[in-house]
């Protein structure tokens, strides 16, 4: 009888003994599968938060432009008063789509502008060409404080002054 009992216990410690080779074998073979997965989505996540700054940074490029070319219609502010600006852009919230992996409360965006060329004709006291150089900063709140920068030109033809 317990030559029986022996027996069984072997082969219960055999049996476990399998068992845990081969969800071993298992996992050895599923991690490298399942890594794969997690990275790739990991990179799909990057990106897609990349392009939509992108898409952010054109928009708002979009807004200060407009506004910009409301502005250059009035005729009395001086180049330098109409070129040395900056300041922070205040973002539509339908321009940020739900569940996407940029949010609003995530980020600042800012501008600033310099004047980079002008020209203006003989006789004229102000310039009515101008190149302006257009630079959007966003940065995400929070500890990592990650900088993205947007730089653009733009061309303005202003009335001159009478």
């Amino acid at each position: 009888m317990n030559l029986q009992i022996k027996k069984k216990r072997r082969r219960a410690y055999f049996q476990l003994l399998e068992v845990l080779i081969g969800l071993f074998l298992i996992v050895t073979i599923a991690l490298p599968i399942i890594h794969s997965f997690v990275r790739t989505y990991t990179e799909q996540t990057k990106m897609l938060r990349t392009i939509e700054l992108d898409h952010l940074a054109h928009l708002a490029h979009a807004q200060v432009t407009e506004a910009l070319y409301r502005d250059a219609g009035r005729t009395a502010r001086t180049v330098k008063e109409f070129t040395d600006q900056s300041g922070s852009i205040q973002m539509d919230p339908s321009w940020f789509q739900k569940g996407s992996p940029v949010q609003q409360q995530q980020y600042d965006f800012t501008y600033e502008m310099k004047l980079k060329e002008q020209k203006k004709k003989r006789g004229q006291p102000e310039a009515e060409k101008l190149l302006l150089q257009l630079t959007i900063t966003i940065t995400e709140k929070g500890p990592n404080k990650v900088q993205r920068v947007y730089p653009y030109l733009l061309y303005v033809h202003r009335k001159p002054l009478t």
